[in-house]
């Protein structure tokens, strides 16, 4: 009888540990999901920046600063800014500047991961994706 008492606590403890291994699982496979989605976001404005002319490229600086040659691709960049911003979970932010130097834009996506809102780490390292495209017009 006590070895089936025994048993049983083993069994019980063990299915425990399954079923926060479980509850992980999930929760990586959402951060996940919400990588791609920031992934996702950062292609479309780097795609924005790159099919406009190069001449624009200083309109998908987000927040938006310094002179813009076209109100439609500035326009485009903060639709997308509002769109990323309203994807993204807890307390996102959407950045993009633009080097004129180099002829580079890099865009940079973070936002409140599951583990931290769950703990209540919003000060921690926030998970990110950056993005650096080139916009420079290309030679024929």
């Amino acid at each position: 009888m006590l070895e089936a008492l025994i048993a049983m606590v083993v069994l019980v403890f063990g299915l425990l540990g399954m079923s926060r291994f479980q509850a992980k699982v999930v929760k990586a496979g959402t951060d996940g999901q919400v990588r791609l989605q920031a992934l996702a976001m950062a292609d479309q404005l780097a795609n924005l920046a790159q099919i406009d002319t190069a001449a624009n490229a200083p309109c998908y600086t987000l927040p938006a600063v310094g002179a813009c040659g076209s109100p439609t691709g500035r326009q485009s960049a903060t639709n997308w800014r509002t769109r990323a911003l309203a994807t993204l979970p807890g307390a996102p932010t959407a950045t993009s500047v633009y080097d004129a130097n180099t002829g580079r834009l890099t865009i940079r996506l973070t936002w409140t991961g599951k583990l931290q809102q769950e703990l209540g780490e919003a000060d921690s390292v926030s998970p990110a994706v950056e993005v650096v495209t080139d916009v420079r017009p290309t030679p024929l």
